[in-house]
């Protein structure tokens, strides 16, 4: 395995590309609960527990199993703030509702996304992740396994 990729000087970078949002998985209990509240602390970015959101709020516990790539773009977008970077932890519950198609979508929209804002996904391993590279423009993959960073 080659050199760990230093997460603050990862991101500091990323924020600065075009495409910003990236992802960063592992099995579970690995610690990406632990590294997603660091990071934002660290960075000054909203950290935000998907699942805990999503049943503190009706209007979305009801719409689980029928919340799309789109659904979850929209659904960012509309959160305010001012910041560059909103750290998504616990999002496994819906991207295990979705189909290989959906699963897509979602890196599409990672790899693709201009918004302002990016945003860091925190995911359990998965085979379609593990398969993805997505790369910024100096090379760096932009789907992390949790192990190659510290």
């Amino acid at each position: 395995m080659g050199e760990k990729i230093k997460i603050i000087d990862f991101v500091n970078n990323q924020l600065k590309e075009r495409y910003k949002s990236f992802v960063v998985f592992g099995p579970a209990m690995s610690g990406k609960s632990k590294l997603a509240r660091k990071l934002a602390e660290k960075t000054e970015s909203l950290y935000i527990d998907l699942l805990a959101d999503f049943l503190s709020k009706p209007e979305l516990s009801g719409s689980i199993d029928t919340f799309e790539p789109q659904d979850l773009k929209k659904y960012l977008r509309n959160i305010p703030f001012d910041g560059k970077l909103i750290v998504i932890d616990n999002i496994d519950f819906l991207i295990n509702t979705w189909n290989d198609l959906n699963k897509e979508h979602f890196l599409n929209f990672i790899e693709r996304d201009e918004f302002r804002i990016g945003y860091c996904f925190i995911l359990q391993s998965a085979k379609f992740l593990r398969a993805r590279r997505i790369e910024n423009s100096i090379g760096q993959n932009r789907v992390l396994n949790i192990y190659n960073v510290e």
